[in-house]
């Protein structure tokens, strides 16, 4: 069975970057879950911690690829790599993007919501906390 465990941040910062990857890594964490838009109403509510795919960005000891991003009307699904590039190990990460909550505020469509949902449940593993954030 799945355990209901999770790592909650705030959205990253340029310069705390390095240290949510750093989270990542350490915790050996395959999914990662974003309730926010990077942008709303012009002010900033998250910075973009990873690269528009097909590219790589370095941040401290880690270089992360985006190999894929598809796009729901409500999510937006991304397959990365991260590696260390101290040790060149790798690891695979999944960073599932909920874009239709608002802010101060609830989804106006809670089909959208639960096929959001319903996306994740597969991607979750047995006995690794999820990192959620918005």
């Amino acid at each position: 069975g799945i355990v209901n465990r999770y790592i909650a941040t705030q959205g990253p910062l340029p310069h705390t970057c390095a240290h949510f990857w750093q989270v990542v890594w350490d915790h050996k964490l395959s999914l990662i879950i974003m309730l926010t838009t990077l942008t709303e109403r012009g002010r900033t509510k998250c910075h973009q911690y990873w690269p528009d795919p097909p590219d790589v960005m370095d941040y401290g000891s880690f270089r992360v690829r985006c190999h894929s991003e598809n796009c729901t009307i409500a999510y937006v699904v991304r397959e990365m790599v991260i590696t260390n590039v101290e040790t060149e190990k790798q690891h695979t990460v999944t960073h599932l993007q909920y874009v239709a909550w608002p802010d101060h505020g609830v989804p106006d469509d809670s089909m959208d919501f639960l096929e959001f949902v319903t996306c994740m449940r597969p991607k979750r593993v047995a006995n690794e906390p999820v990192l959620v954030h918005c």
